[in-house]
């Protein structure tokens, strides 16, 4: 576990050996909480950090620290844990990225391993609700989007200007998610997600999460079969 104010420099990273992040093209996920002091034990959560922190957790201080994984040759991913307090409430963000980062000797918790579990531990239910944002990446030369994309339109004096991205609103909420945005570049195709989900702390998995949703993105984007020259 490294440790930094108001934003985080990743660790260094191994090259992964576990490839779920990779084989679901993610790039990224977000959870974001918020909870009032009465329903989060902010003393115990402190204790990993405050050694490591030369000012102490004010509504001024934004801190952050980037979670080792405990077991880099089955887990593809890191994680980033970021806090600050406002006068009744502490605002919580981990965030999950690809690439391990392995652990030092001697290193405890946090771990990205068991992330959510640990931080459940310092909130006095079982459940909380969670502003999630995940992203996923594709090879542009093998993933198309079912929408045409990029696409030009006449701009003011302008005859062509190309469109490469493109926000969808998601009237019914599939799995808690209410926006998706695809963006079209030359080399990647990205399509992002917005929505709220429940997380149950003692049975998170990360990779169901991730999994889920990138069978939602199945609907916006899809692989193109190699072609084979004669």
């Amino acid at each position: 576990m490294t440790t930094g104010h108001s934003s985080t420099s990743r660790a260094a990273q191994q090259p992964a050996h576990g490839t779920a992040f990779a084989d679901l093209h993610c790039d990224g996920a977000d959870f974001d909480l918020d909870v009032t002091f009465d329903k989060f034990d902010l003393d115990e959560f402190k204790k990993p950090f405050e050694p490591k922190f030369k000012e102490p957790l004010t509504s001024a201080v934004s801190l952050g620290a980037t979670l080792s994984t405990r077991h880099p040759s089955a887990i593809d991913y890191h994680a980033h844990l970021n806090w600050h307090v406002t006068k009744n409430r502490v605002h919580i963000r981990l965030g999950y990225y690809p690439g391990s980062a392995a652990a030092v000797e001697g290193e405890e918790e946090p771990f990205a391993d068991n992330a959510m579990q640990w931080l459940g531990k310092f909130f006095k239910s079982e459940k909380a609700a969670a502003h999630v944002h995940m992203a996923f990446e594709y090879d542009a030369a093998q993933w198309r989007f079912l929408i045409p994309l990029p696409i030009k339109i006449p701009l003011g004096a302008e005859p062509g200007v190309e469109v490469d991205g493109m926000s969808i609103n998601l009237e019914k909420q599939p799995l808690g998610i209410h926006q998706a945005w695809i963006i079209s570049r030359e080399k990647k195709s990205r399509v992002l997600f917005y929505g709220d989900r429940s997380v149950h702390f003692n049975t998170f998995d990360i990779l169901q999460e991730i999994s889920e949703l990138a069978k939602l993105a199945g609907n916006l984007i899809k692989e193109v079969p190699n072609e084979i020259n004669p």
